[in-house]
């Protein structure tokens, strides 16, 4: 998806925006969870990025990426 890319690129204000954007249509949506937590992570927001891969976990509590980033929060 294009937040995918904005993050890839570095461009983490705009991709959380996407993100948000994609959790504003389906809330449940564990992989947009996990981006936007992606996200607030690369801007040192530890408490918001926690709570984003919290939610996602569990929607897919096995995903290892997303275990990984919650882990780095803590």
């Amino acid at each position: 998806t294009k937040a995918i890319v904005l993050l890839a690129c570095d461009r983490v204000s705009e991709a959380l925006e996407y993100f948000r954007a994609a959790l504003s249509l389906n809330p449940n949506d564990s992989r947009s969870l996990s981006g936007a937590g992606m996200c607030e992570l690369r801007n040192m927001q530890c408490d918001k990025a926690y709570a984003y891969f919290k939610q996602a976990l569990v929607f897919e509590p096995y995903r290892l990426i997303t275990i990984h980033d919650f882990m780095r929060c803590c």
